[in-house]
């Protein structure tokens, strides 16, 4: 298509006509309306206070499709067409008179609408009525029926009052919601655009649906009524989740769950300011805050200090460690839990058990994360300070260090450690043993009580307990030990009908050398609690067997059993002891074997 155009002083093409041709070549000549003709008639003399709307953006949802196509690349503002020449903006390719007539309506309309009038600031419900009235009755009805609802109409009743068919929905209902954030946006509806600025941040992005309800109440709004869906649906839409409305335009919900997420990731033990601060960046208002943490998390909360919460016992025992921020007890700790969770000895099992925590002191345990150093009891810590002095340490400095430093170890608990085969003294210092150090002589085994000899094996009568029955380890005397060839520092294994038990001698030791569990042992001889078990080692074999003595028989029926003797003699005895006739007696006597000792010295008579 060409047309015949000069430039007008605006630097348009001025055009009078526009040439049409036809297949059989005749040109026909569509003249511009005589109306916008002239260089001086320009689409801003044509519509009264344009000048008021010049910065307002053309409402292109608003008109026809084709308004947008021709003149949106070219003017996005009113003022950008005001000074256009009317033949100009009705030649431009794809205009017609219907479309520049529609684009001058709404020019009149959106002026009209702006033009400054002396009246009261309108009520909220009376700002939400002038923008749905701007709208038309159509745009109306598909908005507060359809669009803004969170339950909207069925679209066949809809369609029905409208005059349409369903499937007109599927093409218009984006633009009639477009209609409407344009004309939102333009001045003429700054109240309504204020009242849902207010409403949103007043209500945040997740909030308890009352509240909704209050807020549009104390603006004077009516439940239920078209301004109040209009303003639900802009300033969120609000969607309801439970009895709790959320923000659906930027997720809300999410949003505040992700905040107090990031507060607990960085701090585990919150204060209620500090959850307050979260939420509060995140949008929600601070009558909402202990609502929403009440609802959407279990908390446990100490004081003004608050931990989340859970259902497993080793997990409440981290909360209540960051909740205090300090080392705790067994008991202390214990205290917090839910009732009936965990017995307390369970308890400190599982702390044991949990990489989580680590021994801050004795009595007391921490956290891993809070970076104590960890306390690993007292013959560690011991020969912790030897090295860090180089190799020895006056006993006096470590005793104080110690006692500052762990002051639930009682002073007799390091004395204790300070005489054990792991350390020398010399001239008051201290250091640990060296390889040329010689073994302290190590008493004779029959000065261990209820130790005999059977054969080629040795004999033991340990005492059942309740923890021999659980399964721990029992101590067992180093001159016992050391009569089955373990050196200090070293331990072996005996083989029992359910496996390897071991007997270690450790430098460290205080209370003799450990033997593993005989837990199944005891079984096997249906042993209980009273009862004594007695081991018979055999260095030779490796070997470990159990004989239940049972409690409460007299000491001749023991000493048969140990020595395996139907009749008793001195001479007998005598070889179980590994000692002299006439020393019997006097051995057992002082090993604190006494009722054995007493039927022995009948025996000698």
């Amino acid at each position: 298509m060409r047309t015949n155009a000069k430039p007008n002083g605006n630097g348009h093409q001025q055009v009078s006509r526009r040439r049409l041709t036809t297949e059989t070549g005749i040109v026909l000549r569509n003249r511009t309306p005589a109306a916008w003709t002239g260089p001086d008639v320009t689409f801003g003399s044509l519509v009264a206070g344009l000048e008021t709307i010049k910065a307002v953006a053309i409402p292109y949802a608003r008109l026809p499709g084709r308004a947008r196509t021709v003149y949106g690349p070219h003017y996005a503002l009113w003022g950008d067409i005001a000074d256009t020449p009317m033949d100009h903006l009705y030649a431009l390719p794809g205009a017609a008179e219907q479309t520049v007539r529609a684009v001058l309506d709404a020019a009149r309309e959106t002026a009209e609408a702006h033009r400054p009038q002396i009246r009261r600031p309108a009520s909220a419900t009376e700002a939400a009525n002038d923008l749905l009235c701007r709208l038309g009755d159509r745009d109306r009805i598909i908005l507060t029926r359809l669009v803004f609802p969170v339950r909207p109409d069925p679209v066949d009743h809809v369609a029905a009052q409208i005059g349409v068919d369903p499937s007109w929905f599927v093409r218009n209902r984006p633009r009639v919601k477009a209609r409407f954030v344009e004309m939102l946006a333009e001045p003429a509806h700054r109240e309504a655009a204020r009242y849902i600025d207010t409403l949103r941040l007043i209500l945040g992005p997740y909030i308890p649906s009352d509240m909704v309800t209050q807020a549009l109440s104390q603006i004077h709004v009516s439940p239920d009524s078209d301004a109040d869906r209009l303003y639900r649906y802009a300033a969120g839409p609000y969607v309801p989740r439970d009895d709790w409305s959320e923000n659906g335009g930027v997720g809300g919900r999410q949003r505040v769950l992700s905040a107090v997420d990031r507060a607990f990731d960085a701090s585990p033990a919150q204060t209620a300011a500090s959850l307050t601060d979260a939420l509060n960046d995140a949008g929600m208002p601070a009558p909402a805050v202990l609502p929403f943490l009440d609802k959407h998390f279990t908390l446990r909360w100490f004081d003004d200090t608050c931990v989340r919460w859970g259902p497993h016992s080793k997990d409440q025992v981290a909360a209540v460690l960051h909740a205090h921020g300090r080392p705790m007890t067994v008991e202390a700790i214990h205290s917090h839990l839910d009732g009936g969770q965990i017995a307390n000895r369970s308890l400190r099992h599982a702390i044991i058990a949990d990489r989580r925590f680590v021994r801050a002191t004795r009595t007391t345990w921490a956290l891993r994360e809070w970076g104590l150093d960890q306390y690993l009891g007292v013959a560690e810590e011991v020969g912790r300070r030897i090295d860090a002095a180089g190799g020895q340490i006056a006993v006096t400095a470590l005793v104080a260090d110690m006692q500052a430093a762990f002051p639930d170890v009682a002073y007799s608990s390091v004395e204790k450690y300070l005489y054990t085969l792991a350390t020398v003294h010399e001239n008051g210092m201290l250091r640990r043993r060296r390889n040329s150090d010689p073994w302290p002589e190590q008493p004779h085994w029959n000065t261990v009580r209820g130790t005999f000899r059977h054969g080629a094996g040795l004999r033991f009568m340990l005492p059942v307990t309740s923890e021999v029955l659980r399964g721990s380890g029992s101590s067992i005397p180093q001159p016992f030990a050391a009569a089955l060839g373990i050196k200090p520092g070293e331990s072996q294994q005996f083989t029992t009908p359910h496996g390897q038990t071991p007997l270690a001698w450790p430098l460290w030791t205080t209370n003799g050398s450990r033997l593993g569990s005989v837990q199944a042992l005891a079984r096997d001889e249906d042993a209980e609690v009273g009862d004594h078990l007695l081991l018979t080692f055999t260095p030779g074999r490796h070997t470990l067997t159990a004989n239940r003595i049972p409690a409460g028989i007299g000491a001749n029926d023991v000493l048969e059993i140990v020595t395996g003797l139907d009749a008793l003699t001195t001479a007998a005895i005598a070889r179980s002891l590994d000692c002299a006739r006439d020393k019997v007696v006097a051995v057992l006597r002082r090993r604190g074997d006494t009722d054995l000792a007493a039927t022995m010295a009948q025996v000698a008579r």
